[in-house]
């Protein structure tokens, strides 16, 4: 996933803070937590 993309998905106003706290999290592990905002988010 790009790291803008992650940026906007997490509402960081900067993408450096993205890259510092995220960047080591694997690609699956991400898929996992935008599947689970998703459901979130249907239900309200």
């Amino acid at each position: 996933m790009p790291l803008a993309h992650a940026q906007a998905l997490l509402g960081h106003s900067d993408v450096r803070l993205t890259s510092k706290v995220y960047t080591h999290i694997a690609v699956e592990e991400l898929r996992g937590a935008v599947e689970a905002v998703g459901r979130v988010g249907a239900v309200g």
